[in-house]
């Protein structure tokens, strides 16, 4: 009996050990996000767009997100000139839960698909897609995909 008492206390001590350990991890990665307010900072920048980022979700997937700006419609008018996006009904995108992971009702949208040259990252990645958001509360959203191979 004491050899399995000490067995059990052994691995209910590793199981804890483990929890915690994964526990760190997950913490630690979604604290860091998926590079995309850095890489969207960067691409913004290159065109002489300096935006303030309030905020970055990734609610979508590890290669999707969006970031929230500290700006105002004048600025997604600027990202909207910029990279040439074209108006968006919000109900019709090919990606519907972009809309719905926003943080309140769309009232403008605009965007480009389709791996365009115009999002690809001085590092060599590419977006697959960017759409700029104004909701009815005025946050302007900017959502973003990292293109896969």
């Amino acid at each position: 009996m004491g050899v399995l008492s000490a067995l059990r206390r052994a691995t209910s001590a590793a199981l804890v050990t483990f929890a915690l350990i994964v526990v760190t991890l997950a913490v630690g990665c979604a604290r860091v996000g998926n590079g995309m307010q850095a890489d969207l900072s960067e691409l913004l920048g290159a065109r002489g767009i300096q935006v303030r980022v309030a905020s970055a979700e990734a609610p979508i997937s590890s290669r999707a997100g969006y970031v929230v700006l500290a700006d105002d419609a004048r600025t997604a008018r600027q990202i909207v000139d910029a990279l040439g996006l074209a108006p968006l009904d919000p109900a019709r995108l090919p990606q519907p839960s972009i809309v719905s992971a926003a943080p309140g009702p769309i009232s403008r949208m605009w965007g480009i698909a389709g791996r365009p040259a115009s999002l690809r990252l001085s590092d060599g990645g590419q977006f697959e897609y960017l759409y700029v958001a104004v909701t009815e509360a005025g946050q302007v959203l900017v959502f973003a995909e990292y293109a896969y191979g």
